[in-house]
């Protein structure tokens, strides 16, 4: 396994660490991986990627971004929820 496929992967794992700390509402922990996700990718190999496949690297990329996607919702979900929390206590 080449750096480029083993980076996607760790970004892979740290994304569905995310998506479950989103599902849970531990915001803090959300955060803390998100960070250490942007640390991975900012190592991340650039072009060419001569260890990952052009398909296996759309798949991977796919994968992030679905789970990218639904982390906002939960995210937006819940800043609605705040903004809504903070409109009621301000009377």
């Amino acid at each position: 396994m080449g750096p480029a496929l083993e980076h996607y992967q760790a970004m892979i794992v740290l994304s569905r660490q995310m998506l479950e700390a989103a599902r849970v509402a531990d915001w803090p922990r959300l955060i803390e991986l998100g960070q250490q996700r942007d640390t991975v990718e900012a190592r991340l190999p650039r072009a060419p990627h001569g260890d990952v496949g052009r398909a296996e690297e759309q798949q991977l990329v796919a994968a992030l971004l679905a789970a990218n996607t639904l982390i906002e919702q939960m995210v937006e979900t819940q800043l609605a929820r705040l903004a809504e929390a903070a409109g009621d206590a301000g009377g």
